[in-house]
């Protein structure tokens, strides 16, 4: 390791701090900058869908599968991205909390690099290398977010291209290293790196370019947070982010975080290829059209009898005159008549079956502006086929044993 410190708390600038209207108005000025950005990643996201549902529908009247499922295939990643982006501005806003679960910091590297591709330009070259694998307590969703705000900074770093390199492996902090670098701890890390080919860091900003709103770009061009929020991912994980430079002058940040024991059952452990097949009575409540047929369908599809309802109340006058309901599956936020309310309501009724919330704003915002039980059963959204039928077997199953 280097010896450059990493950041462990803002810088103050010269003459003194600036007063509360100034950086008011400075953070509103960035957080439209940052809306706008935003907004233009996201029509991005859907230009690609649209493009992608097109070319996909020449293919099948074609009759060329193979090129029909890679349409498809497109068409999820950048449905993916589009999740990303709503993550990352959710946590901005603080509505979703870390979901930290035993992963592979190689699978993670590995998983990164279609995505990231999908994003970048093709004049930057993304490459991938695991040298020595090993496990950490992370949330996937959030690691992918400092990948992606790494890779984006490197991307406007080499204008004319260049080539991202992300690594994973093991890096051992000695006490003196600790000592004089003034943080860590002694012992062996899990690190993720990301390097580029750009020019690097002014050796004068290393200790500047994780400040919040910290940006060396033109006015309107660059908010200053991204960085900040790897940061901050990084204390909520425990772990450091070290910045360096590379033997060939490019930027590099060190991501490390504490290891952990690999879980139990998953050395050869492969993944079903086949979706959960099930049994039983659902009512699915949901006010977005597209997502109550697109679930209505998953569900129908996998052996279940389904009926919707697009608010509560359509809901409850289903469940009073459906008795054999196993299962109510119901957004949170709805017209006339929400989820949780209708919860609520069945309870006092005597209508005893088990709920799955559902909603796009996380558990954290739902229990906080909703008063969603912390016992709830939750799902949040996006989510995937394998996912919501996974968590309605397991509801079902835990329902019927009880």
């Amino acid at each position: 390791m280097a010896n450059d410190t990493p950041h462990e708390s803002p810088q103050q600038q010269s003459g003194g701090p600036p007063s509360t209207e100034a950086l008011q108005a400075e953070k509103m000025r960035a957080m439209g900058t940052f809306a706008a950005h935003i907004a233009h990643d996201f029509n991005n996201v859907l230009t690609a869908i649209l493009g992608q549902v097109g070319l996909l529908g020449e293919a099948l009247a074609e009759g060329d599968l193979a090129q029909a499922s890679g349409d498809l295939g497109n068409v999820e990643a950048a449905a993916r991205r589009g999740a990303e982006l709503v993550g990352k501005l959710m946590g901005f806003s603080r509505m979703q909390p870390l979901e930290r679960v035993p992963l592979s910091a190689g699978d993670l590297v590995e998983n990164a690099a279609p995505f990231l591709r999908v994003l970048l330009p093709p004049r930057v070259e993304v490459v991938t290398r695991v040298t020595e694998d090993c496990w950490i307590d992370a949330d996937p969703v959030f690691v992918e977010h400092m990948l992606m705000n790494l890779a984006s900074n490197a991307r406007d770093a080499m204008p004319e291209g260049g080539q991202i390199r992300i690594e994973a492996g093991v890096v051992n902090l000695t006490e003196s290293e600790c000592r004089a670098q003034g943080w860590g701890t002694p012992g062996h890390f899990a690190v993720i790196r990301v390097d580029d080919t750009g020019p690097g860091i002014p050796a004068e900003l290393v200790s500047k370019v994780l400040d919040p709103f910290f940006t060396t770009k033109p006015v309107g061009e660059g908010t200053g947070l991204g960085l900040s929020m790897v940061y901050g991912l990084m204390k909520q994980h425990g772990g450091w982010i070290h910045i360096d430079r590379t033997p060939e002058g490019g930027a590099r940040f060190d991501l490390l975080f504490p290891r952990t024991e690999r879980p139990a059952g998953e050395a050869g452990e492969e993944p079903s290829a086949e979706f959960p097949r099930g049994s039983g009575c659902i009512v699915v409540a949901e006010d977005d059209a597209m997502t109550r047929a697109a679930l209505a369908r998953v569900l129908k599809r996998s052996g279940y009898t389904v009926r919707t309802a697009s608010d509560g109340l359509e809901a409850l006058a289903i469940l009073q005159h459906w008795p054999e309901v196993d299962l109510l599956v119901t957004d949170i936020a709805m017209p006339r008549l929400g989820g949780v309310a209708l919860g609520k309501v069945l309870e006092k009724q005597g209508l005893r079956v088990p709920i799955l919330f559902t909603s796009g704003l996380g558990r954290e915002h739902a229990e906080v502006a909703q008063g969603l039980p912390a016992d709830a059963l939750f799902l949040a959204k996006p989510w995937t086929v394998a996912e919501i039928l996974a968590r309605v077997g397991e509801v079902m199953t835990g329902a019927r044993g009880s």
